[in-house]
């Protein structure tokens, strides 16, 4: 017996059962909606995950910090690698002057 000839006595009545459900699944936003399977994250549980990606971004950043003194160290630009800090903090360039000195 073949999948063909598999549908049981009422062919027409599964077929418009499906899309009964599939229609009432569109409806509320998707099958687990329908049945109150949904699952909502917490604020608690979003701002973690948000303070988890901000640490990635900060270890990164720190990495490329570490990455571009040391390039900087090689070409000998001392002083650069002094006011780097400030440059990043947007420090405006008369203040590091008072600061360092005109280099």
């Amino acid at each position: 017996m073949e999948l063909r000839d598999n549908f049981g006595d009422h062919p027409a009545m599964m077929v418009l059962n499906g899309a009964k459900w599939r229609a009432l699944d569109l409806q509320a936003g998707g099958r687990r909606a329908r049945i109150r399977k949904e699952v909502a994250l917490f604020g608690e549980t979003l701002d973690l995950l948000e303070e988890q990606y901000n640490v990635a971004a900060h270890l990164e950043a720190d990495d490329m910090l570490d990455k571009m003194a040391e390039q900087l160290e090689v070409l000998g630009l001392d002083y650069v690698i002094r006011v780097l800090p400030w440059m990043l903090q947007n420090t405006e360039g008369q203040k590091l002057t008072r600061m360092h000195g005109p280099g």
